[in-house]
Formats: structure tokens, C-alpha cells, sequence
């Protein structure tokens, strides 16, 4: 059961990666990481999700150049332990029984 939030997370996280280095400035990555995290500590709201923290975490590390290189290295990690199916398909995995 605990399992099912991983593949949404992981995917969360690495489309907010991919997302922030190609289309974000630097600055807006981390002034976008910064509501994320403060959200994330209103998990237990209805919209917002304990999910937000590490995604604002990813935005920021994104602009320190000695967090970027574990920040990927561990987001590559935590993707590899995923199996085929959670990886390609993190929606359908959650719905899995």
C-alpha cells in the first residue's frame, strides 16, 4: 500500500527536473522551489501534499552546482528501483490493486 505514492512521486519529481532546467531561469527555479516546500508542510490540506517538499527541494538543487550532480544520481536511483510497468506508467500503477 505504502508503495503506491512512490512511481507518483518519482515521476513528479523527475518531470519538475526536466521541466525547471529546460524552460525555468535560474532565479524562477528557486523562487518555484520555495512555495513548493512551504506548501509541503500544509500536507495534510485537501490541494496541497507532503509530495511538494522534495519537488521544491529538486527545483532549488537544481541551481547549486555541488547538490545537482546526487540530486540526479539519486533521482536515477529511486527510478531504477521502480519496476518496467511503475516507471513507464506511474498513473496506472497507482490504480493497481
Amino acid at each position: 500500500m505504502a508503495r503506491r505514492w512512490k512511481p507518483l512521486l518519482i515521476y513528479a519529481m523527475r518531470r519538475a527536473n526536466v521541466v525547471a532546467v529546460r524552460k525555468m531561469p535560474p532565479l524562477t527555479r528557486a523562487l518555484a522551489g520555495i512555495p513548493f516546500i512551504v506548501g509541503g508542510f500544509f500536507g495534510f490540506l485537501p490541494i496541497l501534499g507532503f509530495w511538494m517538499v522534495p519537488v521544491g527541494l529538486i527545483l532549488i538543487a537544481t541551481d547549486i552546482p555541488p547538490l545537482r550532480r546526487p540530486m540526479q544520481r539519486w533521482l536515477a536511483r529511486q527510478t531504477n528501483k521502480l519496476s518496467d510497468f511503475e516507471r513507464h506508467h506511474p498513473m496506472d500503477a497507482y490504480k493497481q490493486d
